[in-house]
């Protein structure tokens, strides 16, 4: 999605619902009448003053955190792109096909409870971890996690580590936006245990590592506005020339 057009539509969302919110004490009874009482006075007007208050605020700082994701990501991309001559494990084209296909591959397994499949594409503390705190638990207490994904909307580089001459050890974090199904079922009764039906975007902050001479998962995380500021305003760590 076009970086200006995510601005544009976060100004557009956030006004529709400043327009909502003064409109909606017409609304509020059949008829379109206004209730009278409680909704006078302070007590009609304090909400829309609350809610002016967090329009004002919230919309700077959702704009500062797009800027500086937009930032970090211009700044990795051209790390890359300097780091790109010296190995094709840093070329971004073929970086972002190995992500993708993780990303994959990773959410068949995971609905498939075993990650031994994907060994490949993740370090092996990692996978280990997530298959016995989470798959291996779930099977014994008798729930499946259905996880699809239908498409991969973007992947965004934040931040990039590579501090020595060796290749293995350095460190990409991605934020990657996808739209996916993902819920927990009990395997017995079909009810849904976490989650719904439904396919929805979903933020996700994946690192990579290279780890014998190929880009691996080391880490998953929710993608809090906090969390990815963090990453977005680090400076990257690349050898001294």
């Amino acid at each position: 999605m076009n970086k200006k057009f995510q601005l544009l539509l976060i100004l557009v969302i956030v006004s529709v619902l400043l327009v909502i919110t003064i409109m909606e004490p017409a609304l509020a009874r059949p008829g379109g009448r206004i209730s009278s009482g409680n909704g006078g006075g302070w007590a009609g007007v304090l909400p829309f003053l609350i809610y002016i208050v967090v329009y004002l605020f919230a919309l700077p700082y959702a704009w500062y955190v797009i800027s500086q994701r937009n930032a970090a990501e211009s700044r990795t991309l051209k790390d890359l792109r300097q780091l790109a001559p010296r190995h094709d494990l840093f070329d971004w084209i073929r970086l972002e096909n190995r992500i993708q296909s993780c990303f994959q591959k990773v959410h068949v397994a995971w609905h498939q409870g075993n990650l031994d499949e994907v060994s490949e594409c993740m370090t092996n503390k990692y996978r280990q971890e997530q298959q016995s705190d989470y798959l291996d638990k779930w099977a014994q207490e008798g729930l499946i996690n259905h996880c699809e994904v239908e498409t991969i909307r973007s992947i965004q580089p934040l931040f990039l580590a590579h501090p020595e001459q060796e290749m293995e050890g350095s460190k990409l974090v991605v934020a990657i936006t996808a739209k996916m199904e993902d819920y927990l079922e009990d395997r017995y009764t079909g009810k849904i245990v976490k989650g719904d039906k439904e396919f929805k975007d979903v933020d996700t902050i994946w690192t990579f590592v290279i780890q014998n001479g190929k880009w691996v998962l080391a880490n998953i995380e929710d993608s809090r506005s906090s969390l990815l500021l963090d990453y977005a305003r680090a400076h990257n760590e690349l050898p001294v020339n």
